[in-house]
């Protein structure tokens, strides 16, 4: 997994950004608040970055801060969420807007972002409501485990091969202790969720 890119930012457009990192140039996508704070090209930069593998290809996704990639993985854990749609909200709304909206069930701000209609804001209330810490962005499922280490890696694991982050969270607390890095873990979680099927 890429978990951050470090380099000189080459080129940036609508959504998107490259950066030269030791020669190789990575295309990111990226929300508006992410955009904005990225310094001109030619400066360094440092990104968050989430990779997501999917049937339909491969996306590299870059974030301004680890709030705002904990909220896109939340998002693209609720059904018929996906990456494109997740940056729209994170357009739109900062990981403590986003937190506040929900939390307030308020779906006329939800309904703002392109493509999210009033059944996919109920739905996002519904699976995310309370989930979001406003000062932060990260799920509660995870607030009592360490937001680095292995476990937060086999959790992101998880998540990318299609696991909601609820069922990523409960499926390596259940193995935890069972490996001291992050892809025996990974493992011991997939062993787990195989068997519950």
């Amino acid at each position: 997994m890429i978990s951050f890119l470090r380099g000189r930012v080459a080129a940036r457009g609508p959504g998107w950004a490259e950066l030269d990192v030791g020669g190789i140039g990575f295309r990111v996508a990226l929300s508006d608040h992410a955009a904005a704070a990225l310094p001109p090209p030619g400066d360094a930069a440092t990104l968050p970055t989430w990779l997501a593998v999917r049937e339909e290809g491969v996306a590299l996704y870059a974030f301004r801060d680890g709030a705002e990639r904990e909220a896109f993985l939340a998002l693209t854990g609720v059904a018929t969420i996906g990456g494109k749609t997740a940056m729209a909200v994170l357009s739109l709304f900062t990981p403590e807007a986003l937190a506040r909206a929900l939390d307030a069930e308020d779906l006329t701000a939800l309904t703002r972002v392109p493509g999210v209609g009033r059944k996919t804001a109920q739905r996002l209330v519904l699976e995310l409501k309370g989930r979001l810490v406003a000062g932060g962005g990260a799920p509660s499922a995870r607030a009592d485990a360490t937001e680095q280490g292995p476990e937060a890696d086999a959790r992101a694991g998880l998540i990318s091969l299609g696991y909601s982050a609820a069922e990523a969270a409960a499926a390596v607390e259940g193995v935890r202790g069972e490996s001291s890095d992050a892809g025996g873990l990974l493992r011991a979680a997939l062993r787990s969720l195989a068997t519950r099927r």
